[in-house]
């Protein structure tokens, strides 16, 4: 289990399981809620999903999520939406884009 950061339905765009957001929001104004966080080739290959298309915004997340995703990129080879504009989207382009 992991704690998300829930801004309610009006800022739920921001919500977020990284540390820190980088929207211009106070924390303080959010509420933390536990969630389960699973692999995500783990999930795809239980399920037994071979994707064409991957999106991934995951506010400040998105490394992590990639390393997770790294074999079904590797071995599906979907075509993949990534948010950029963070430093974690960033270190999960350079994955995405190094690696596979």
């Amino acid at each position: 289990m992991q704690k998300i950061a829930d801004f309610g339905w009006r800022y739920c765009a921001w919500n977020t399981l990284a540390a820190e957001s980088r929207m211009s929001i106070d924390r303080a104004k959010s509420v933390e809620i536990d969630v389960r966080v699973v692999n995500l080739d783990g999930f795809l290959h239980e399920h037994n999903i071979r994707p064409e298309f991957s999106k991934i915004d995951t506010e400040n997340y998105e490394g992590a999520v990639v390393s997770g995703h790294v074999d079904t990129l590797t071995e599906f080879h979907p075509c993949v939406q990534l948010e950029a504009g963070s430093e974690s989207s960033l270190e999960a382009a350079d994955i995405v884009f190094s690696r596979i």
